[in-house]
């Protein structure tokens, strides 16, 4: 079944890896490699970009349909220099159930910043646990952090995250 008419979605979102997705949306690299847009069961492939406004113009991957979409880079908040200028929206403080996520977001002078994400429901777990166990790591956390720490609950033989801190320097 093909696309008759033209048909327009434009979808605001920032820069997705292949494996992306919101609701019926997924971003897939193809065997070639290539980025490929599945919207609804429908695909496809980039039909142009324009670099100057950060827009990219797909179109049907079938010749006969005239079925395009447009996306363009619409991310609204700007990467902080460093610590001191992090602001996190509120938006981002609560879970989508409308739980507390941000614990403490504090910074001095002389020992930099700390940012501790953790839920009550996450406090639970840490108090109804046995083992609880600790990781750090230096490679994925973003460029103005020495390190992200987690906590991890062993929870009836699953192990749970039930902590995350972001710090600034090595405080360990």
């Amino acid at each position: 079944m093909y696309h008759r008419r033209r048909t327009t979605i434009t979808i605001y979102f920032s820069r997705t890896p292949p494996g992306f997705a919101i609701k019926d949306l997924t971003i897939i690299l193809t065997e070639k490699g290539k980025p490929q847009l599945i919207y609804y069961g429908h695909s496809y492939r980039i039909n142009r970009r324009n670099e100057s406004i950060d827009k990219i113009y797909w179109r049907c991957v079938r010749k006969e349909c005239k079925a395009n979409v447009r996306a363009r880079n619409s991310f609204p908040y700007q990467n902080p220099l460093n610590c001191r200028e992090f602001l996190l929206p509120d938006e981002f403080k609560i879970t989508h159930r409308n739980e507390r996520f941000l614990l403490s977001d504090t910074y001095q002078v002389d020992r930099g910043g700390i940012i501790i994400f953790r839920t009550d429901r996450g406090k639970q777990l840490m108090s109804r646990s046995n083992r609880v166990f600790f990781d750090g790591t230096f490679k994925t956390v973003p460029e103005i952090f020495y390190q992200l720490f987690t906590i991890h609950c062993d929870i009836s033989g699953n192990v749970l995250p039930c902590a995350f801190v972001l710090m600034e320097k090595n405080y360990l």
